[in-house]
């Protein structure tokens, strides 16, 4: 498997190299083209990464990834679990169901002392994907509402978190990868009204799909409101076939290196 990725890399860094010699389309072509190709050589070196990262993990034991169309994408699943790896986070808020589950319900399986609570609204989807899935008593699977709400005038889509949430939890990290996004302005705004009263001092934060404009809107709103908090963070991107945000507080700075 190494070998087939490294090929692959290779054959995409070269393609790469040559069409920009030897294509005669116009500049902004030529552009749009080495972006594709760069996002396809991104994802297998994170596909690559991400294999070699698990294959003697002492906790991710279950490795059946499924990273194609809608679900998530390996540098997404890279992120995820180099941040519970080095990090070792002990309250984890993940909203959305998928592919990443497999991960974090795998971490709070292992390490008992991890409390995990993961939102998903499509209840048919739950009742599918949690075959795939061991629950222990650290782990709250629930079936969250959506509700409509408008941010600048704009119709947007969030969970509602009445009843569900504890005023009194503090989550040291988020992953945001629902509900789904799609073409709103501002969509998965639910970590706004998270801070500050529920996100621990010492925090992590994941956004997916921050290539596009509606998650980058988002991501200014968790800036703004991290800003006007007076809470302190530090961020970096990550990109293969999709983009992810990491937002962290300075005692979590190393986990932008590594």
């Amino acid at each position: 498997m190494k070998n087939f990725f490294q090929s692959l890399v290779l054959f995409i860094k070269y393609s790469i190299y040559s069409d920009l010699k030897t294509c005669d389309f116009p500049f902004t072509y030529k552009e749009k083209e080495k972006t594709s190709q760069e996002k396809i050589l991104q994802e297998l070196l994170f596909a690559q990464y991400f294999n070699d990262s698990i294959k003697d993990s002492e906790w991710l034991k279950k490795q059946n990834f499924t990273a194609t169309k809608g679900a998530a994408n390996y540098s997404l699943l890279f992120l995820i679990f180099s941040v519970l790896q080095n990090g070792r986070p002990n309250n984890v808020l993940e909203l959305g169901l998928g592919q990443s589950s497999k991960i974090t319900t795998q971490y709070a399986n292992y390490f008992t002392d991890t409390n995990l609570t993961i939102l998903e609204h499509n209840k048919e989807w739950i009742n599918v994907f949690k075959n795939n899935l061991i629950i222990n008593n650290n782990i709250n699977l629930v079936n969250a509402p959506l509700k409509k709400i408008s941010i600048n005038n704009c119709a947007c889509t969030k969970y509602n978190l009445d009843n569900i949430l504890n005023n009194d939890n503090k989550y040291d990290c988020i992953i945001i990868d629902g509900p789904i996004g799609g073409s709103q302005h501002y969509p998965r705004t639910n970590v706004i009204d998270l801070i500050p009263n529920n996100l621990a001092k010492k925090f992590i934060i994941i956004l997916d799909d921050y290539e596009r404009p509606g998650e980058q809107n988002t991501a200014n709103l968790i800036f703004k409101s991290l800003k006007e908090n007076n809470i302190f963070y530090k961020t970096s991107t990550y990109y293969g076939m999709k983009k992810q945000l990491l937002i962290t507080s300075f005692d979590y700075e190393f986990l932008h290196w590594v």
